[in-house]
């Protein structure tokens, strides 16, 4: 249809941090390159040092159906005191969620709005 849904879940450990935005983006590069600037979102603002389970979404238009489109997530945040990172998967019994990023068609009759 050239419409998709990009979904994301991933841990966001804040460390020791007092609270900062987050922003996830969609990169079409390995190294961060935005696809456009409006998919470059907030998708957090922790009070102190609170860890969350994000999931986030963007619906994407004008792709062509039928060729083959990769994305990257891209991560940032306004300070690093306190070390925020994501976190996922490990080799133990206590570990942490797994990272997942997929990609869902959406019907070509999909009415969006922004």
């Amino acid at each position: 249809s050239g419409i998709v849904e990009i979904e994301v879940h991933i841990y966001l450990d804040m460390g020791s941090s007092a609270g900062t935005f987050i922003y996830f983006g969609l990169s079409d590069a390995a190294t961060y390159n935005a696809v456009q600037s409006y998919y470059e979102q907030i998708v957090a603002n922790p009070d102190e040092n609170d860890d969350l389970l994000i999931t986030h979404k963007w619906v994407v238009t004008g792709l062509t159906a039928g060729t083959t489109y990769k994305y990257w997530l891209g991560a940032k945040t306004l300070s690093v005191t306190g070390t925020p990172k994501l976190s996922w998967g490990g080799a133990t019994s206590q570990r942490f969620t797994d990272f997942i990023m997929k990609a869902t068609a959406l019907p070509s009759n999909t009415e969006i709005e922004s």
